[in-house]
């Protein structure tokens, strides 16, 4: 009886992988509908009037000696190229916070720098733009790392990336 198990057996397993196969792939072709996801970039509130420096003598100078800035107001630095940048307060009265904008014009992080402080504040990473505005303006306007920092004419606009799932 044993042997006649085993000959039923070997018979059997080719039976049983197709069998499985069929089962396998019936499985897979159940009909799933797909989620498709879109980014768009929604604009936010605030701007920024800023003046627009690009060349390193004003860059070197920026916001020094200045006693205040008017409301919403600011400095763009555009860089020669993207790569990490470093800033220092030596000669600024103002406490000021710079974001840190890549090539894409994404914030990378921004960071707080208080007057007269000579220690250098860097990007972690290469960035082509910078952005100087009073202290707490970016935390206050509600603008953070991730969104996207445009300079038009002597304006920054801000936005927001968001995911719509359709």
């Amino acid at each position: 009886m044993n042997h006649s198990l085993g000959r039923i057996e070997y018979a059997l397993r080719p039976v049983c992988g197709i069998f499985l196969a069929i089962s396998l792939v019936s499985c897979g072709t159940e009909k799933k509908e797909t989620e498709k996801t879109t980014t768009t970039w929604e604009k936010l509130t605030a701007e920024a009037t800023v003046e627009v420096v690009s060349d390193a003598e004003e860059r070197s100078i920026g916001l020094m000696y200045r006693e205040y800035l008017q409301k919403d107001s600011g400095m763009y630095f555009i860089m020669d190229k993207e790569e990490i940048q470093a800033f220092w307060m030596k000669d600024t009265r103002i406490p000021l916070s710079i974001a840190f904008i890549d090539s894409n014009n994404i914030i990378l992080s921004i960071k707080d720098m208080q007057p007269y402080d000579t220690r250098r504040v860097s990007s972690e990473r290469p960035v082509k733009y910078a952005l100087e505005m009073e202290q707490g303006w970016f935390r206050e306007n509600g603008i953070q790392p991730d969104d996207r920092a445009l300079l038009e004419d002597n304006t920054v606009l801000f936005y927001r990336k968001t995911l719509v799932i359709e």
